[in-house]
């Protein structure tokens, strides 16, 4: 039952971005004026898989100064790299031996294409999803939940669905703005 309702809101999930992206052509969501943010020398316009409304609202909303708001929780880069590294102790402590017995998985970690990946197999395998594989992208707002904490969600789901689950193992900021995957 619990699989029954895991499938349902992905499928829910899977719909919802389908229709995100074939509900208008981009010219029907082009703004009245033509604003985009400045970025360095990138320019930014509007996604345009956003709805007209929140495309209209973000076209017209000022462009963000980053550079003052990027202290705007009181805390400077160097804190920030501290955080990140006591919470990346607390990761590399997890033991996957013990998850893998704990959990009946196996993990395996492999790099496709210059991408840290976990493959986490099921010990039982659902043979109606015998050919099923789940990709996982951990959560931490691209900063946190690098490495073994990455693979420990994938390591519950695997479980608990007997589907296989490759859990990516992606860059974090802030040595690296953007995930290499």
């Amino acid at each position: 039952m619990k699989f029954r309702a895991v499938a349902l809101i992905v499928g829910i999930l899977a719909l919802s971005i389908d229709a995100t992206f074939s509900m208008a052509e981009p010219a029907d969501r082009m703004p009245t004026t033509n604003v985009h943010w400045q970025i360095a020398a990138r320019e930014l316009p509007p996604p345009l898989a956003a709805s007209s409304e929140l495309y209209e609202q973000i076209a017209h909303s000022p462009q963000p100064k980053i550079h003052s708001d990027s202290t705007q929780n009181g805390i400077d880069e160097a804190q920030w790299k501290k955080l990140v590294a006591t919470r990346q102790e607390a990761s590399n402590a997890l033991d996957l031996d013990k998850l893998e017995f704990t959990f009946n998985v196996s993990i395996t970690r492999m790099n496709v294409e210059g991408v840290n990946v976990f493959e986490v197999k099921p010990k039982r395998v659902r043979s109606e999803l015998a050919h099923a594989h789940l990709l996982y992208l951990h959560g931490g707002a691209y900063v946190f939940n690098a490495g073994k904490r990455g693979a420990y969600e994938a390591i519950i789901i695997a479980s608990y669905t007997g589907v296989t689950v490759w859990s990516v193992d992606y860059r974090t900021a802030l040595q690296a703005p953007h995930p290499a995957a």
